[in-house]
């Protein structure tokens, strides 16, 4: 994340929900078949 200068990051697992703070930087854990639900949900607001 320092590389690329972000503050939010997140990372895609296989069932692992939950955010946390490292460094003043903002990490959440999603699981897969929910972060597909979302992107779908977007996608059908557009």
């Amino acid at each position: 994340m320092d590389e690329f200068k972000l503050k939010e990051g997140l990372e895609i697992t296989e069932d692992l929900d939950k955010e946390e703070e490292v460094d003043d930087k903002k990490i959440m854990y999603k699981p897969l078949w929910k972060w597909l639900l979302l992107i779908v949900d977007f996608y059908h607001l557009c």
